[in-house]
């Protein structure tokens, strides 16, 4: 048995990578092969000893696009997807148990940037195992469309056969980069980083489990258009995320982004209403 580790790792992350495959040389004690999905734009550094890593995936800032082919170059049991600017624990011998059986996947600790431990991350990926023939299959139907957005909602969220194990593997470290953000360099690129939600509601929708996942996913997609898109494409993109949705879909995500509601929040909340409003008067005029 075997676990493929799928490292992500950008422009931004990059000069993490050396450590973090010489992490992975010590503390992963049990058969494993790493597959690095390299998203670089600018950074043209050589990449670290070819003995560390088993394949190169070459995807330039398409990450969530580049783990999905990912899936289907991987040889193990079990897939782990992780990302350069994060850490993981020592994985023993002890977790070869968890490389086989039938749950979809294995759900683990992981400790988050405010050093509290989680078991479900909700849709995360670095704290699971997923079944490599079971991700196989899933996602043969999407694999060539231009999904670089919520694959990791069209992975996990109709999984439900899974085990909870109280073993810590996975170090969040939301302190250091984020690269999601980066390249989107025109309205072509925003229009292919949300091509994801069109096929999450049809999967959601045939699962039962549409409320919570697609609202978690219209609510990040929101977030994205608020902080990761440049201004002069703001319109375009938040117009993209509220053609997937309902005025009823709209009030429950508002619930999920604003739990807590603060001076920032309710500025944030304001824009997002006035984009929603303007949407609308487009529609119908």
């Amino acid at each position: 048995m075997k676990l493929s580790i799928i490292l992500t790792f950008c422009d931004k992350d990059f000069h993490y990578i050396n450590d973090f495959l010489k992490n992975i040389k010590n503390k992963v004690k049990i058969n494993h092969e790493v597959l690095l999905v390299d998203n670089r734009i600018k950074n043209t550094e050589e990449l670290p000893d070819k003995k560390l890593y088993d394949k190169v995936l070459v995807f330039g800032n398409k990450s969530n696009f580049g783990r999905h082919k990912a899936v289907f170059e991987a040889t193990g049991d079990r897939l782990w997807f992780i990302d350069a600017d994060d850490e993981i624990y020592e994985i023993d011998e002890s977790f070869e148990e968890y490389l086989g059986g039938e749950e979809e996947y294995i759900q683990f600790l992981y400790l988050d940037y405010k050093n509290q431990f989680f078991a479900n991350g909700n849709c995360s990926l670095w704290n699971k195992w997923l079944k490599a023939d079971v991700c196989k299959e899933r996602f043969s139907k999407f694999k060539d469309l231009p999904i670089v957005f919520h694959d990791d909602y069209l992975m996990v969220s109709a999984l439900n056969n899974y085990k909870s194990v109280q073993k810590k593997i996975y170090i969040y470290r939301n302190d250091r980069s984020l690269c999601y953000s980066d390249g989107l360099k025109d309205s072509r690129e925003i229009l292919r980083s949300f091509s994801g939600l069109k096929y999450l509601r049809e999967e959601l929708a045939a699962t039962g489990n549409f409320g919570f996942w697609f609202y978690r996913a219209i609510s990040d997609a929101l977030w994205f258009c608020y902080t990761g898109v440049r201004e002069c494409d703001k319109e375009l993109a938040f117009d993209m995320v509220f053609s997937c949705i309902r005025f009823s879909d709209f009030v429950e995500v508002i619930k999920i982004m604003f739990a807590e509601m603060n001076d920032d929040n309710n500025k944030i909340a304001a824009e997002i209403y006035e984009r929603w409003d303007k949407f609308q008067r487009k529609m119908h005029s």
